[in-house]
């Protein structure tokens, strides 16, 4: 009884201190002032990489990466941020950065408002995440690398990892696309383009939960 009394305590500080940080970044200066704009804001920003970004939903950009700025300038705006500002930074196609001091040039605004009702609200998503904002970056400059950053150690392993699992189930299948997309997403939980076209007629017949992915499907896959 007393551990069950430890387990609720935990769970409930652990909420309240989400919930606290959640209305931070609501309420963060950078946030409430990109909320006036209808334009992104050009700046100059110093802080640290720290890992990257993974989120497997349609339309996600690749090379994200979390970027905690501590110092944001906005010269053409006259305006200036100073302090630990996380911010999810969006990269070019196929560019990675090693964890580190970064100088970086690009613009600043928030993800697109939902348009439609029940539409993924990426801003709010965010929020819960303790982003404030997107930097898009134009030039990136590294000051100093961070080479003993065990996050980016375990997470560079564990996409070395998911490479391996993938092209091993990807074997003789290359002249199968629809296969090879339908055992990915089943396996590795990866939505791609041609899993994502598939979707409906497994909407249709009921049978969309085959997809679901769990920790019992990763255990069978794992034991073969």
């Amino acid at each position: 009884r007393p551990f069950l009394w430890l387990l609720l305590l935990t769970f409930f500080v652990f909420m309240e201190l989400h919930q606290v940080s959640v209305q931070m970044t609501g309420k963060h200066p950078l946030r409430d002032y990109l909320q006036t704009r209808t334009t992104r804001l050009e700046v100059v920003v110093k802080g640290t990489m720290e890992q990257a970004l993974r989120r497997d939903l349609p339309g996600s950009a690749a090379g994200e990466a979390l970027f905690r700025a501590t110092e944001i300038t906005a010269a053409s705006a006259g305006k200036k941020w100073e302090g630990s500002t996380t911010l999810r930074l969006l990269l070019e196609r196929g560019t990675t950065l090693t964890p580190g001091e970064y100088h970086i040039e690009g613009w600043l605004q928030l993800p697109p408002a939902a348009d439609n009702p029940g539409q993924f609200k990426e801003r709010d998503y965010d929020q819960r995440l303790g982003l404030v904002a997107e930097l898009r970056a134009q030039k990136v400059v590294c000051l100093r690398e961070n080479r003993q950053n065990l996050i980016a150690i375990l997470l560079h392993a564990s996409d070395r990892c998911r490479q391996w699992v993938t092209e091993t189930l990807s074997v003789d299948l290359q002249n199968a696309p629809e296969e090879r997309a339908v055992i990915l997403a089943m396996a590795m939980g990866t939505n791609e383009a041609g899993a994502r076209e598939m979707k409906q007629p497994f909407l249709n017949s009921g049978t969309l939960h085959i997809f679901s992915v769990s920790g019992l499907h990763v255990g069978i896959v794992g034991l073969i």
